[in-house]
């Protein structure tokens, strides 16, 4: 049967008579989540009022009586200019103009920002208004309170009417109060600028009510300095929002299609998260966006987002449900991917399901391959933006190109200009002065060895905190000072400030490979490569975890790993010496001679002696791999 509505709220059932005083009869319903209308009853009656959710607003014009006392005639003229003008605001903002007093309005809305939105204009209204000589300006006063009411075609009723009015009629001159569930619903910053008024006594209201005066959004929510200097820290990646998934408008929708679209959104916002290309918004900084009509200028501008991330969900009953994801990307006019998916619920409630893990890998695999493709188009480093800088630094360092690699240097050193608080790119630049010794490029080993030295520990007076700080210093002790116990402790230090810091794992299971603990190296590289599924430098994880899987003896696991990472980048000299080494030792001698042909190809300087000046600890087999590669034809210096 199709239930009544009350204006353009969604009537779901109804409810009895009001009692005397107006106090409802029947039971008190919580509060829509969405903010939107919701309608209760329990009786039959086709006339009595409906009881619903909505947003009130109290709009009055201050010293009206003084107005008509200096010019009745031309007070007139004005109210009813200014009320017709009024009138048009309502519409515009979808508010329903329920009552109008003489010289002043009850104005119902379905959702608080559409009527604070709304109350701010008429102020803006009254302000501009044309001013007759010897009067004053009109001024106005305002109270908004979202609650349970009671509507039918003459008005609305109950306890929450009351008390919008009591707060408008506390409100000063060109104020408007809002009480506390209003400011809960609305995004502040965006919707409006709230001040906390604390707790107010109300007349005629029994104990107090939480109050807040609203004022137009501004532009700079915090300090200029301090907002340059969160924008900094974002620059480094691009930052990514997940907006909250709505209901599909599809006619075959059913009722579940609401909390399967919060489950996904709360089962992406943590797969996301774990990317490390990409800074992710918290969800609760997006979850006041549902039901919104989306305008991802104002998103991108008051989030500093680069990506938008949005999707509906469709109920197709016992078949599942449908996800329809669009990725935005700034300054782009249409979506940059599209992703659908077909799943049953169950599939959609495990937190283990492979369609997560699905979404994640194509939409954040977009993400990396737009940013790069950005970064291979720009013209000059002062032109690109940090965080295709950031990205672009990092993929270049890691693909062991020596032009590559200078390019590397020199966008680390823009972005530590860029960013002289940053522990980042500090951190990088030791990485790439490691990188320079252990691939024997150095003219002076020492010298790097101590500028390594000399940007981790820089990094970590940046922040002593960061995992990627003291994941690099690590790399330093491993790779340049030849100890990997000590290295261990900086990646175990790294791990504990963020336990997915997958660099820090991945270069954990190379250090107990060098110590000889297999199960601890094989534990950890796969850690690594769970959590950087999408990793830019994927190769480079491969690489370190073919060494940890050979250190390890897992021979079979190091050749599939040297081989991907041969497949993803033929630069680095580290896969093939792993895969001649495994290969050799699996009784494949064939195999092994390719991977030193292929690797003299790449470094024409490798030699046996320079595998074992690199290589750190006091592996039992490191003897036995440097036989390897000598048997396999790598020449002995």
């Amino acid at each position: 049967m199709r239930l009544p509505t009350c204006g353009r709220s969604r009537c779901l059932v109804r409810h009895r008579p009001l009692g005397a005083g107006g106090r409802a009869g029947g039971r008190r319903l919580g509060p829509a989540l969405s903010g939107s209308a919701e309608v209760a009853a329990v009786s039959t009656g086709q006339d009595e009022p409906l009881a619903t959710w909505a947003t009130l607003a109290f709009v009055d014009i201050v010293e009206s009586v003084l107005h008509a006392h200096a010019d009745e005639a031309g007070w007139v003229h004005r109210l009813r200019r200014f009320m017709a003008d009024a009138a048009g605001l309502v519409a515009l903002h979808r508010g329903d103009l329920i009552e109008r007093r003489g010289d002043g309005l009850l104005i119902r809305f379905d959702r608080p920002h559409e009527a604070c939105a709304c109350v701010l204009a008429l102020h803006r209204l009254a302000a501009q208004a044309p001013v007759p000589s010897g009067q004053s300006p009109l001024q106005l006063r305002a109270g908004v309170h979202h609650a349970q009411v009671w509507c039918d075609d003459q008005g609305v009723y109950g306890q929450g009417v009351n008390l919008a009015a009591r707060v408008a009629a506390l409100a000063g001159v060109g104020q408007t109060l809002v009480t506390a569930p209003v400011r809960d619903l609305l995004i502040v910053g965006v919707d409006a600028e709230v001040l906390d008024l604390g707790d107010c006594h109300l007349k005629h209201v029994d104990g107090t009510v939480r109050l807040f005066s609203l004022g137009h959004s501004s532009a700079a929510p915090l300090p200029g300095s301090l907002q340059q200097a969160v924008a900094r820290r974002l620059r480094t990646k691009p930052a990514l929002a997940l907006l909250p998934l709505q209901p599909s408008g599809h006619a075959s929708s059913g009722p579940h299609a609401i909390g399967v679209a919060e489950v996904v959104h709360d089962q992406l916002l943590r797969r996301m998260s774990t990317l490390p290309v990409v800074h992710v918004f918290s969800g609760q900084s997006t979850l006041a966006w549902s039901g919104r009509s989306l305008d991802p200028d104002l998103v991108y501008r008051r989030l500093g987002a680069d990506y938008l991330l949005q999707g509906e969900v469709e109920d197709l009953g016992d078949a599942g449900v449908r996800l329809g994801m669009q990725l935005w990307r700034r300054g782009a006019g249409e979506p940059v991917a599209h992703c659908t998916r077909r799943a049953s619920v169950a599939e959609v409630l495990s937190p283990d399901s492979e369609l997560y893990g699905q979404l994640v890998q194509e939409l954040g695999g977009r993400i990396v391959t737009l940013e790069q493709r950005a970064a291979g188009a720009a013209a000059a480093l002062p032109n690109m933006a940090s965080h295709t800088l950031y990205l672009q630094a990092v993929a270049a360092l890691h693909r062991f190109s020596r032009d590559e690699f200078e390019r590397a240097r020199q966008m680390l050193e823009t972005l530590a200009e860029r960013a002289p608080r940053h522990p980042d790119p500090l951190a990088w630049m030791a990485r790439w002065h490691v990188f320079n010794v252990v691939q024997g490029w150095s003219g002076d080993r020492t010298r790097d060895a101590a500028q390594a030295f000399e940007f981790s520990q820089r990094a970590l007076d940046r922040d002593p905190t960061s995992s990627l700080a003291l994941t690099m210093a690590g790399s330093v002790m491993a790779g340049v000072r030849a100890d990997p116990q000590e290295a261990s402790r900086y990646y175990d230090q790294a791990l504990e400030n963020n336990p997915n810091e997958s660099l820090a794992w991945l270069m954990k299971a190379v250090a107990h490979g060098f110590l000889d603990q297999s199960e601890a190296a094989l534990r950890s590289s796969e850690l690594a490569l769970g959590l950087s599924p999408l990793d830019p430098v994927y190769d480079f994880y491969c690489s370190l975890s073919a060494s940890a899987s050979l250190a390890a003896g897992d021979l079979e696991r190091a050749v599939s790993l040297a081989e991907l990472a041969i497949r993803k980048n033929r630069s680095h000299g580290s896969s093939y010496r792993t895969l001649c080494i495994a290969a050799y030792r699996l009784g494949d001698p064939q195999r092994a001679r390719q991977a030193i042909e292929d690797l003299l190809c790449v470094e024409p300087h490798a030699s046996v002696s320079l595998f074992r000046a690199r290589a750190p600890g006091n592996h039992p087999l490191h003897d036995a791999f440097a036989e390897a590669l000598r048997r396999s034809g790598l020449p002995e210096d």
